[in-house]
């Protein structure tokens, strides 16, 4: 397996890692030192870049231009792409899975004529239409060159690169992206939620407020500290638990907590999802299955990345709403709709059992074997 210090893309990933390991097979995970410093290994062999570019989810970003520095960085990086070939050479494996963003990696699954699969952590027709495309659009030259410094065959799109692999897993429903014409090979597994964390949990302060609100942004860097300050200051005045994570990239000391809040770096959101009745999130897609799957409705903030199209998903779906970040109100009045809105409780139910019929790393692992015995 290859995957890259993303944050959100790790759940799956290390989900899915963990899975195979519990069946058996004997797993590898090529990425960032980070990841491993960070999650240490269940079941897997840990292994670093050693040519890929430096990177760590938790570093400070301009976020006018994080997607220019996340293509040079991570998505088209062909040293990505040279340390799977050189782990490959060192040691060849039965089958490649990458991370859908490390195009790097996906491209020498090609050169090495490996059985390839690529995890979708994201929903596919981001890849294929709409505004990631043309976001993107400005850096296919760099696709272009990576690809050519590899050996890897010329692709005319990101999508036709994700379509040279034998298989596509996609960690989420279908039912939660929107109908766009998929070759065969891709098959949506449903969310892979109850892998290993991605930090340290620590204990769950004691909390006796009722109804109980988690506030969850990002666990990579968004700039996000002033987003979660303003979430604290919106839910002050209502008669909630206020429950706040705030990952690796920010300092809880660094916020300003009001008397209905408790704020911690890492809880085990399946010990609060259950008891929660709202979470107010930048919608991520990890928080958002997450939450979607033990049928909360949502308060979406999108701050970018594929969160808007997330968002789009769960006011869709009835299941929650979006508010404006920063807009004075916002927050404090969505959460008063979001607990006492039968409806949009009622389609969050409707979409936790969407989400229980799907099979998750089972049926990942399923695919794989099977990939692997073609």
């Amino acid at each position: 397996m290859v995957s890259v210090d993303g944050a959100g893309n790790l759940v799956p990933t290390l989900g899915l890692a963990a899975r195979l390991s519990t069946l058996g097979h004997d797993v590898r995970l090529l990425g960032h030192p980070s990841i491993h410093e960070r999650c240490g290994a269940h079941g897997w062999r840990p292994i670093s870049f050693t040519t890929a570019a430096p990177y760590d989810s938790t570093w400070p970003v301009d976020q006018a231009t994080e997607m220019a520095t996340f293509s040079e960085l991570i998505f088209f990086d062909a040293g990505i792409g040279r340390d799977t070939l050189a782990e490959l050479e060192r040691e060849p494996a039965d089958v490649l899975i990458v991370d859908c963003l490390a195009w790097g990696a996906g491209a020498a699954g090609e050169v090495a004529r490996i059985p390839t699969a690529t995890l979708f952590h994201v929903p596919p027709s981001l890849f294929r239409e709409g505004p990631l495309v043309e976001v993107l659009k400005p850096a296919l030259p760099m696709l272009h060159a990576m690809r050519a410094e590899l050996g890897a065959a010329p692709v005319a799109s990101l999508a036709q690169a994700h379509d040279a692999c034998a298989l596509a897993l996609a960690t989420l429903p279908a039912e939660f992206d929107v109908p766009v014409p998929l070759p065969a090979q891709y098959r949506y597994v449903g969310p892979i939620l109850d892998g290993p964390a991605l930090g340290t949990f620590e204990p769950t302060p004691p909390m006796t407020g009722d109804p109980l609100v988690l506030v969850s942004f990002s666990t990579s860097f968004q700039d996000q500290l002033g987003a979660l300050q303003w979430a604290i200051d919106e839910l002050s005045g209502l008669p909630v638990q206020v429950v706040v994570t705030t990952g690796h990239a920010v300092d809880p000391a660094d916020l300003v907590v009001a008397d209905n809040t408790v704020v911690a770096r890492f809880l085990d959101h399946r010990e609060l999802l259950p008891r929660a009745t709202a979470v107010v999130t930048h919608c991520g897609l990890g928080t958002t299955l997450h939450s979607l799957a033990h049928a909360v409705p949502m308060v979406c903030v999108p701050m970018g990345r594929d969160q808007m199209f997330n968002a789009a998903m769960v006011a869709r779906l009835g299941a929650g709403m979006t508010v404006e970040l920063g807009k004075r109100g916002g927050v404090s009045r969505a959460v008063e709709h979001a607990i006492f809105d039968t409806r949009m409780q009622g389609a969050a139910d409707y979409f936790a059992r969407v989400i229980a019929g799907y099979r998750g790393a089972d049926a990942a692992a399923e695919a794989l074997e099977e990939l692997a015995r073609r």
